[in-house]
Parts: structure tokens; sequence; C-alpha cells
């Protein structure tokens, strides 16, 4: 489940006012770090969604969604747009001090201008709103109307060089408009040419219609009369454009209204200039009525599900992965409030159609945006029971009409084909005169139900009268196992990258599918959410290796043995899979598996490669495999034996010569184990668990060590206590508290290090999976050793580490620890004393105490480095990264790194407190 969003402000309607003159103000609705929940549940209805209206999107590092407002209980109103920030498009902030933007623009000009314009304009009536958000070339253009309900309306700009550091310049009027005028400036689309070289605006909310105008790219003022190109024969309201270009066309959507009720229609045309006409050829000028237009979004019920009304203001925003969104607001029926919707929109274009078949149409999905999933689906997929429902004009158009899908390719009605490689589904009826249907098929979350991943789908009909789009969902959840098991009973995970991320675990038993002797198998576009795809190597147990554990330990009975603590890695062209088997006593044994691809992996085991018993000195269990120029190496071990390295055949992958000692304990209290062993910039760095608490690192320039520590200590001899260390039990103030936090894998994926591991809330029972950013921290300054230290993020990861940080985000109040050593694995690091406040000035202090140092921060390496009055005079230097707070849903800054001078070197981490969290 993914975890809420808990919204940084108390934030609760007190009002809102609908309805303009059935203007656009009157409604608006809604991209892996501390591990993302599997299958995330969608965000509760809370007021970061709510009274939003005419939403737009922008990306910088984040996202951010602009809007009209009906102001909010706890925030002071004000003649503003209103700002939220995301991270994912799903979970929303609202930055207290920042709520609103452009707060000005009516008392410093636009209000007398207004008055100008109408001097009937009653002047507590005015309000700034409907904004349209684009980037053009180095700088946001943020483009907005002002408006009192009546004729007179204005449409200005204003520009930042940035989003997430914005500094907005008022750029004044564009455009106007006042009583007896064709059109009303209101509701601006701006709109470039694919080569950037001419801009044009779209615009109108009234009965004049939607027009568009040419402007001048270096002034962006009218070079042009504005032409009208969308209208009612009757002269009712027509508005609210989103004017964008793709596939060769420029595209047009805008709503028509039926008086409560509108729908939006799409509109193509090859000159920005129009004409705009539906893919059927039906002009946009002189609609005689909602069936002379084709429908891509309406008011809309899903059965049972709740009745969304003055579904209205899309706009249509395009990420950097070029998925298309679209988002609106929709007010539930019975409610006053508009709600952000943010929507899936993809394009149909299939050649097969009878009308329009080269014009790209888009397909709104009829479910709202949750998160990513796959576009995964089969021909095998298709059978079963669905709600379709036609994109009417009319009250709620419900999703609600059943249609089965039979295997044989027919369905009640007609028959059907899909194309896997496009999602296109082709319902061919034998209803209604022979209607053809093409409807982009994908996954989605149930936002009505029980948050179960379902398969929708947005299309057209190309031969029915009035050619409207189309909606369609699978009844069913389409997740396979429960999904919130996804990533709980998971313990000693590896990953590695062929296409997609793919996740080899040790398994505790997982409910929604039968317990085998097996490796479980995930995998992730994005480390973010996971799919299932069941065991490996489930007959290895039985195949040999159970033989072979009951001839090195004859007590040992079947039913305890497992398999588990598996490595992944690339030999040339190979994947080699290890894994450990035992049951709990000294013997065990090591093997390995190969498979030329990780996707439809087809594994061979290669059976045995070391083996352990109560004669070894080692366990043969946690092995890890680095090949380098030096050749092929595995480090491998747990308990009171410690972590072992031996060399591998670079052709058969059997040991040359006997294991060496690398890491152990003299107290025959403490184990040792878990082994990562890497290769980077010179280094092999070791990675091992002590205790089950502390991960502890150490390095050298030769594979078989001797391996030192961050602190100088050999971990061989057993003499150290293990101090130098980079990850531990761990809790933030307010936060989970997290316990057994070790299993520790890496992966390189290009220039990017990740470590995936596995975690217990200290209340808990299940493992889970976290995946984490990794970073090297390399700093000359640094004096007590010159090998790199690997720093693990704080938070796990959430698909927002991008961006950097400016030595103006340093000051401020942050989370500090340091990672001691605790007598228990259910001990956890404190993360949250003593509070550090930076000043900006270069000092700081610890919160609370007479103590401090200076600071100073390196914006290219993102290097903090800490020079402390304390502990006599200590350095301590920290990596730094935009990260996002998954206990408290904010985005913050974080940080590990590493103490250069106390006595015994530990790791460390920071995280600013932000709006209190």
């Amino acid at each position: 489940m993914r975890i809420k969003f808990k919204p940084l402000l108390t934030v609760t309607l007190f009002g809102v006012l609908l309805g303009w003159s059935c203007q656009k103000w009157d409604q608006m609705d809604p991209p892996a770090g501390n591990q993302k929940n599997p299958e995330p549940e969608p965000p509760a209805m809370d007021p970061s969604y709510s009274n939003v209206t005419d939403p737009t999107i922008g990306k910088d590092n984040y996202y951010y969604i602009i809007s009209s407002n009906a102001s909010l209980e706890g925030v002071e109103y004000e003649d503003g747009l209103m700002v939220r920030r995301s991270v994912d498009l799903v979970n929303m902030t609202m930055t207290e001090g920042n709520e609103y933007i452009l707060s000005d623009v009516i008392s410093n000009w636009a209000g007398a201008r207004l008055l100008e314009l109408d001097d009937a304009v009653v002047e507590t009536n005015i309000r700034i709103g409907q904004p349209d958000l684009v980037k053009v070339g180095d700088e946001w253009r943020l483009y907005y109307s002002v408006s009192a309900g009546t004729n007179a309306s204005i449409i200005g700009y204003a520009v930042t060089p940035s989003l997430d550091d914005p500094k907005w310049t008022d750029m004044g009027e564009i455009l106007s408009s006042e009583p007896g005028m064709e059109y009303k400036a209101i509701s601006p689309s701006f709109c470039k040419s694919p080569d950037g070289g001419s801009h044009y605006l779209a615009f109108g909310n009234s009965g004049g219609g939607v027009h568009i105008v040419p402007l001048n790219p270096a002034t962006s003022m009218p070079s042009a009369s504005a032409v009208r190109v969308a209208s009612r024969a009757d002269n009712t309201l027509t508005g609210n454009p989103s004017m964008f270009y793709h596939g060769g066309y420029y595209h047009l959507l805008f709503t028509v209204d039926n008086g409560d009720l509108p729908i939006t229609a799409h509109t193509y045309s090859t000159d920005p200039m129009g004409p705009y006409s539906d893919f059927s050829g039906r002009s946009a000028l002189g609609i005689a009525n909602f069936w002379e237009i084709s429908r891509v979004l309406s008011n809309l019920q899903h059965a049972g599900g709740t009745a969304w009304q003055r579904v209205n203001g899309v706009s249509v925003f395009k990420d950097d992965n070029n998925q298309f969104f679209a988002a609106h607001h929709a007010v539930a029926a019975g409610s006053s409030e508009p709600v952000l919707h943010i929507r899936r929109m993809e394009w149909i274009d299939d050649s097969r159609r009878n009308v329009g078949a080269g014009i790209p149409v888009p397909g709104i999905s009829p479910v709202r945006y949750a998160g990513p999933l796959p576009d995964d689906i089969t021909i095998a997929d298709i059978a079963g029971d669905y709600y379709y429902g036609t994109i009417w004009g009319h009250t709620l158009s419900a999703i609600n009409d059943p249609k089965s899908f039979n295997a044989d390719g027919t369905y009640s009605g007609g028959s059907w084909d899909f194309d896997p490689g496009r999602g296109i589904l082709h319902m061919h009826s034998t209803e209604w005169g022979g209607e053809d249907i093409y409807i982009r098929l994908f996954k989605g979350h149930d936002f009505e139900g029980n948050n179960e991943v379902i398969i929708v789908g947005a299309g057209i009909n190309d031969t029915f009268g009035d050619f409207p789009g189309v909606w369609i969902r699978k009844i069913g959840d389409a997740s396979g196992p429960d999904p919130s098991n996804v990533r709980a009973g998971i313990y000693d995970p590896a990953m590695a990258v062929d296409n997609k991320y793919w996740f080899f675990s040790s398994n505790a038993g997982v409910d929604g599918f039968d317990y085998e002797r097996g490796l479980v198998v995930r995998s992730s576009d994005d480390l973010v959410f996971f799919d299932d795809h069941g065991y490996v190597l489930s007959s290895v147990i039985n195949n040999w290796a159970g033989a072979r554990l009951m001839e090195l330990d004859s007590s040992i009975e079947d039913e305890d043995i497992m398999i588990g603590q598996p490595a992944i890695a690339r030999v040339g062209s190979q994947w080699r899979l290890y894994y450990s088997v035992e049951a709990g006593t000294d013997a065990s044994v090591i093997g390995y598996a190969t498979s030329s691809s990780l996707e439809n992996a087809s594994w061979t085991d290669q059976g045995e490669v070391l083996f352990s018993d109560v004669s070894t000195s080692y366990k043969a269990m946690s092995p890890s495999f680095v090949a380098t120029a030096d050749g092929h190496f595995l480090a491998f071990g747990e308990g009171v034996g410690g972590v072992h390295i031996v060399e591998l055949d670079q052709s058969t992958g059997m040991p040359l010569g006997s294991p060496v000692i690398a890491v152990t304990s003299s107290d025959p209290n403490l184990n040792v184990g878990s082994p990562e062993l890497i290769y980077y910039n010179g280094y092999y760095t070791l990675i091992a668990t002590y205790n089950n608490v502390s991960v502890l690192q150490s390095a050298s320039i030769n594979p078989m060590g001797p391996y030192i520590d961050y602190g100088n200590r050999n971990l061989s001899d057993g003499s150290s206590f293990g101090e130098s260390r980079i990850l531990t039990p761990y809790q933030f103030s307010g936060g989970t508290s997290w316990s057994y936090t070790d299993g520790i894998k890496t992966w390189r994926d290009g220039d990017n290090w990740y470590v995936v591991h596995q975690a217990r809330k200290t209340d808990g029972e299940d493992y889970e999976m976290h995946v984490r950013v990794m970073n090297w921290l390399e700093d000359t300054r640094m004096v007590t050793s010159e090998q790199p230290f690997p720093v693990i993020s704080p938070e796990r990861f959430s698909g927002v580490e991008s961006g950097t940080v400016s030595v103006d985000d340093i000051p401020g109040t942050w989370h500090y620890g340091t990672f001691w050593f605790q007598g228990s694995p259910a001990s956890v690091n404190n993360m949250s004393a003593p509070m550090m406040v930076f000043n900006a000035d270069g000092t700081y202090l610890h919160s609370g105490e007479e103590v401090g140092g200076s600071w100073n921060f390196d914006e290219s390496s993102q290097v903090l480095h800490l020079s402390s009055d304390a502990w006599g005079g200590e350095q301590i230097f920290i990596l730094l990264n935009p990260v996002f707070d998954w206990d408290h849903s904010v985005n913050t800054f974080a940080g590990g790194g590493v103490n250069d001078t106390f006595f015994f070197h530990p790791g460390v981490w920071m995280k600013k407190v932000v709006n209190g969290q």
C-alpha cells in the first residue's frame, strides 16, 4: 500500500463559490528511495486535492501543479494562484508561506485595468486564475487571466528561470476584452510550433467561443488579429481550451457546455490558426449540439463508484518520458468541492480505422492516476467481464454496460482482436449497424474499489453516428497475488539490471501463493513498483543439494532445508545466480545457476561451488561475486567464522585454492557475515553485517585482502569491534523504527549506484525490501584514509533523487545521527537528536547545547563539510541529495557521510527538517 499523503498544512474547506457566469473559474482535480509500496494505495481525498480549479502542470526537478483557487481554511485567502509540488503526480505538498503566487497582480495593475475596461465591475469580485504553465527557452512562463465575471477580462503572464527556486517577474497584459467584443480574454493556453519559432495563444470561455492569436516570440504580444476556431451555433458557452502539438497536428481540446454538465471535445488541424475539426471531419465552428463533435471526457460514474460532475478545465502535460497526462477538476455529486484529477492520456491512431485513420485521437483514462504500472497486457489477459461506457453529453455517462469477452475472440455483441505491441483492442460490433471501436488498453489503480490493479482503456467509436469516445474497465484484480505482499516476507535481496530491474531474494513464505523451496523473483521498471514472478531454482534441494547437506550432517531433517541468500552477476554474455542451501547447522553449500537473460530466464543449475561442515573454519553461506581484471572472486560467510574470500576459476566457476579470512570477530558471541564485495576506483570494498546490527565498511587494493576499515583497522584479525559503520537500525523523529537493516547487495546502473537490503519494523514481524541510493564520498580534504567511503541514503528510493542541493538550502534545522553500535537488532539509533541548526553565516549549533562549529558546502561535489568545536575538533564530510521523506511525505534534503577524525570514524546521517517534520 502506498504511504498516504500527510498534508503540510491543516487545511479544510470553508466554502467554494462555483459558477462564475458559467466560466472556467468554477472547477479543478489530480511520478522508486525509501521503497515505495508495490501497488500503491491511491492518495486520500485530502485538502491538497480539494478546492482546485483549472490545474496546469510543469516539471523542473519536481512536478508543480498551479491552479485557480476557492480559498482554504487555515490559509489566509489571497488574490493569487495556488501552488502544489509533487514527486510523482500522486503525493501533493503545499509549502507554508508559498501557497500563493502572483498575489499582487490585481493590486499592482490588473484591478485598475479591469475597472477601466468596465466600470460596472464589482471590485471585490476580481479574481486571478486559469493558469497555463509552459517552458519557453530557458524560462518558465505562467499565463493567467483576471476577471470579475463580466465580459471585461485580461490575459497576462509572468516569468521565472526556475520552478524549484521561483522568482516570478510579472510581464503584464497581453490581451484584454471588454463588453461588446466577440471574444473574452480568459482561459489562456500557450502552444509553440515544433521548431519553437512560432507562438500561439488559444483562449476564450464564453458565447464567443475559442479564439487563437499568434504571438510575437520576442515580445509575447499579439502579432495579428485573433481568429475564432470553436463555437456553438446558439452562441452558448464554449471555452477552456488546451492547445498542443503532437504527431504532425495541432490539437485543441475545449469545453462544450451543457448547462451544469460540460463535455470536453477533441479537434485537430494542420494549421495552428485552423480550421479545426474532429477526426470525422465535423467543424469546431457552429456546433449545433453535443452529438456533433467527438468527445473525450465528460461527467462520469463507474458502476458503484463516485458520480463526478462539472468535469472541466482540462490541461494536457507531457513529461520527460513522453507520457501524456490530462489534468482537470471535477465535483462529486452532492458536493461543492472542486477536486483535482490527473489521468493518463494515450493515443489511438490505428491504421485500420474506417474514419480519420491517420489522425491521432487522445484517449483519457477512465481512472485517475496513482503511479506508473507496466504495460504488459497480453492477449491471454483479455478474456473476462468488463464494464463499458460511451462518453455521452448527458448526466454522468455511467460506465456500467456489462460485456463478456471470450478467449475465442468473441464478446457479447461482436468479435475482438488485440495488438499487444500497440496495446490496441479492436471491437467489431454486430449491433448498431456494425460499428468498429478502437481502445488503447493499459493498467490503472481502482480508486473506487480496494485499489486493485485493473485493466482499463480509452478509445473511440469510429463508425457510430456521432463518433464518441469510449471507456472500458475489466472487472477483477489484474495484479496477480496480493500486491501488499510484493515487498513483504523478503530478506537477503539481490539486484540486477537487464532491460528492467530484477530482484532475487530468500523468502519467509508470502501469502497469496504457495510456499516453495526457491528464490523469490521480482521485477521493476523504476525501483518504485514491483511485479511478482514467483520462484526460481525450486528443484535444487530435491535434485542434489538436500542429499548433499544430509551427507555433510546426518542430523539434518529434510523439512528444515532452505535455499536463499542469492547474489546475481553478469559474466560475459551469461548471468550467474549464486545461492546457498543450509538447515541451521554448520553444514551448508554454495551453488550457482546460469542463464543468458533475466527476462524469461531459463536457469541451468551448475551445482556445488563450495561446502562447509563442522570441520571447516567458515560457513558456506551468503555468497557475493565480483569479476575484475584481477580475476573472479567470491566473498562468503556467516557466523563466528566470519567472512572469507576465495578466487574462482574463470571458466568453471570453481575455487582456486583455499578461502582466506577477510573479516572476523574475536568475540565468539558476535557474528559477522552477509558480505558484499564491490570493486570501485582501484579499491575492493567489502561490506559486511556485524551481529545483525551494524553494516561495516572496509577496503583493500588486493581482492584477497587484508581489508582495512576507514579507521585503518585490519578486520581480519578479530580485534576490531566493527566500528566503521555505514548502516544500522535507525529511527528519524516521528518516523518508522527500522531494525535488522542488513543483507545488503549493491548494483551499478551506469553512473548510479543502488543498495537493496532487508529491514523490519521494530514492532513488526515481516521483513521488507528497501532500495536506496548509494554514493561514493571522496574529498581531498579527508585525512584518515584515501579509500572511497560508501554512503547510503537516509531515505529509501522514491524516484526523486534528481536535482542538486545549493548552498542556500543548507541554513535551517537538521536531524543528525551517528551510527553507534547497538547491543541488539531491536535497538535503534536515534537520528533525531541532537538536532543541528545551521546559520547562513557558515556556523552551526547542536540544538539545545552550546556546542557547534563551522560549515561550508561545495556545490560542485555536493559535499557538506562540518568542523566541530567539540570532541577534539572533529571533521565530518556528508554527501547531500534531494530526497522524499517517506514518513512525512515532504520533499527535503538528506545525506550520508563519515566522521573523519572521531576515534572510530563512524558513518553519519543528516536530514533537513521541513515544516516541522
